[in-house]
Parts: C-alpha cells; sequence; structure tokens
C-alpha cells in the first residue's frame, strides 16, 4: 500500500477531463433548476384553470337556480298584492250601511300601517253625530270607534251642522 502524501508546495495538475465534467454538472444543474422553474409554473397555471373551471361551473349552476326577474306588471301586482287581500270591501260596506241621512261623510282616510280608518262628516246635531258613532263602536259593525273631534259649522245658506272627525279600526269581524 501506497500513503497518501500531501504537499501544499507544489501544485497538482489537474486534467482537463475533470474541467469538463465540472463544466457539464454545471450546465446540467442550471438546466434542471430551470426545468424545475418551468414544470412548477405549468403546475400552478394548470392547478389555476383548474379553478377557474370549477369556479365557473358553480357560477352557471347558481345562476341557472336563481328565478328570472319579474317582469314589471308583475312586480308591481307584488308590492299592492297584499293590500288587495285586506277586507276593503266588506269595511266600505258596513260603513256604507252605517251612514245614512241626516249624517253624512266628508272624508274617508285609510291607514294600511296603523291599521285605522279616520272618517270625517257631518250632522246637523252632536246627538246624531254621536249616535253614528256609537254604530260603528258595536260589536257587529267595525268595532272600537272613537269620537276624536268635533265643531259646530254654521254655513251662510243654510242652518248650522256639526263636522266630526272618528276613528276606528280598518278591517271588517
Amino acid at each position: 500500500m501506497s500513503a497518501a502524501t500531501i504537499d501544499f508546495l507544489h501544485p497538482r495538475h489537474t486534467r482537463w477531463l475533470g474541467w469538463v465534467m465540472l463544466a457539464a454538472g454545471a450546465v446540467l444543474l442550471a438546466a434542471m433548476v430551470r426545468l424545475h422553474h418551468f414544470w412548477t409554473r405549468q403546475q400552478a397555471d394548470h392547478h389555476a384553470a383548474v379553478i377557474a373551471q370549477q369556479q365557473a361551473v358553480e357560477h352557471a349552476k347558481r345562476d341557472a337556480l336563481k328565478p328570472a326577474p319579474p317582469p314589471p306588471d308583475q312586480r308591481r301586482f307584488q308590492r299592492i298584492a297584499p293590500q288587495l287581500r285586506q277586507p276593503w270591501l266588506p269595511t266600505l260596506r258596513l260603513i256604507e250601511h252605517a251612514t245614512e241621512p241626516p249624517v253624512f261623510l266628508l272624508a274617508l282616510t285609510v291607514d294600511p300601517v296603523a291599521g285605522s280608518i279616520r272618517i270625517d262628516g257631518e250632522a246637523p246635531t252632536f246627538e246624531q253625530a254621536l249616535s253614528y258613532v256609537q254604530t260603528l263602536d258595536e260589536p257587529g259593525f267595525l268595532g272600537p270607534a272613537e269620537l276624536r273631534s268635533h265643531e259646530e259649522a254654521v254655513d251662510p245658506t243654510s242652518h248650522a251642522t256639526v263636522r266630526f272627525t272618528l276613528v276606528t279600526r280598518w278591517s271588517a269581524q
């Protein structure tokens, strides 16, 4: 066996084959790094394309499940439908049947949100106005009717009358 000697004074000559192999290794290493970056970028692009396609399919499914917007006439009907379902006609009929001369109606204001009807009327005397309010207050009619105000009005061509305002609920029993 031969002993290995290390001589720091005399440099050893490297053969040209070693330099060629070192250069080939460096070139292959650089090529592998570039190829790795290329494949990583390709995989990321493919993954992004798959996700975009899945999102497009999900969006299309959601759009297919959404109902079509109703036409303007349908939307208008939807806005007024709750008011049409209210018992307007029975309520107005009850008021009409309760109103007989000498009591006359001057105005009728319906507030569906508050659920009330304000009736402005006119009668020859306070007693007749009060009798009309009591008629609407009976259980067979609208229910709790309340006389809110009254005033005596004098018309120059005729005799004195009493103008009154009453409030009752607007739904029929």
